[in-house]
């Protein structure tokens, strides 16, 4: 009986590296994997503030139907990562809606200017 015990105890070794070697490996992959998922999640969670932005700022224009110059400096300053995560096609509606509103506000101060201020 001592033969076999002996022989479990010269074969631990070698069976403990590759053992180590695997779970290293599992590890690596794992945190890969929610490496991932976390930069799959930040990416959304960027995407959803510039949406959250463009909605309550046309919102707030509906609502009060007027806007301020620091509610557009606000809204640029939020929506300013849409060309990145978007592309041009977003970011050029959302440089549209922030002139269009500072054009609008000028013909809020100064009603007697241009009427074609959709231009």
């Amino acid at each position: 009986m001592d033969v076999p015990s002996r022989n479990w105890i010269q074969t631990l070794p070698a069976i403990t590296a590759p053992l180590a070697a695997f779970i290293a490996v599992y590890v690596a992959v794992w945190q890969g994997h929610l490496q991932s998922q976390q930069l799959k999640q930040n990416l959304f969670q960027k995407s959803k503030n510039v949406y959250l932005a463009v909605r309550n700022y046309l919102t707030d224009y509906a609502i009060n139907a007027k806007t301020g110059i620091n509610n557009a400096i606000q809204f640029l300053r939020q929506t300013r990562e849409a060309e990145w995560l978007f592309g041009s096609e977003i970011d050029s509606f959302v440089q549209e809606i922030y002139s269009k509103s500072i054009k609008l506000q000028s013909l809020e101060k100064n009603p007697g200017t241009s009427a074609n201020h959709w231009s």
